[in-house]
Formats: C-alpha cells, sequence, structure tokens
C-alpha cells in the first residue's frame, strides 16, 4: 500500500511540475507575440514552480499536492496574493527569470504623450 501511496505521490508532482513548465512557456509565447498576460497567471507560474520545487527538495509527502494544487487553482488565491506587495515583487522577478532572451515591449499607455487619451 505504501507503494501505491509513493507512485500516486510522485504521479502528482509529475502533473505539479507539468503545469509548472507549460504555464511558463505560455507566458513565454505569449510575451513573444506581444500579447501579454494576467498578473494572476504569473502567480499561478510562480506557485506551481514553488511547489514542484518545494516538493522535490524537502522530505515532504507528495501526498499534500492533492490540497495544494487545487488551492493553487481557485482564481480568488492569486488575486489575493497579489494585494500583498512582496507578492508582486517577487512575482516579478520570477517572470524576468522566466523571460530571458524575450523581449517584452513596454506596455501602451492611453495617456502617454502624443497617444490617442493624451
Amino acid at each position: 500500500m505504501e507503494l501505491i501511496l509513493q507512485i500516486f505521490g510522485w504521479a502528482l508532482w509529475a502533473i505539479t511540475a507539468f503545469f509548472a513548465l507549460t504555464f511558463a512557456y505560455g507566458c513565454r509565447t505569449y510575451a513573444k507575440r506581444g500579447i501579454g498576460f494576467q498578473w494572476a497567471t504569473a502567480v499561478q507560474t510562480m506557485l506551481f514552480w514553488i511547489a514542484g520545487i518545494l516538493f522535490i527538495s524537502f522530505s515532504v509527502s507528495k501526498l499534500h499536492l492533492l490540497w495544494v494544487l487545487p488551492l493553487i487553482y481557485i482564481p480568488m488565491v492569486p488575486h489575493l496574493l497579489l494585494m500583498v506587495p512582496a507578492t508582486r515583487l517577487v512575482t516579478f522577478m520570477f517572470m524576468r527569470l522566466v523571460l530571458i532572451g524575450i523581449q517584452v515591449p513596454p506596455p501602451k499607455r492611453d495617456d502617454a504623450p502624443g497617444g490617442e487619451g493624451g
């Protein structure tokens, strides 16, 4: 029975790693195209990476991912974390790492001098 639980835990970790990689790839793809993405997506990407790294680095049961993964997916959680200024800073720094090598265009502002709104 213990072997089955370990296999299930590793499968959960593999799902976490898959989400971390695909979310990061999605952010890179959007940035390459100049489309942009929401901060909540950046926070979710960072949380998947943190969960994957923490659960592979420490001897914590990977079965805890059963409650961690849904918590990352609840839309309210990333938005609540964005209210904390430190989260924005850490997410910004994390996204700078994810987007290495990609020219991210500056955000368009309607109120910029010479713009449509100004």
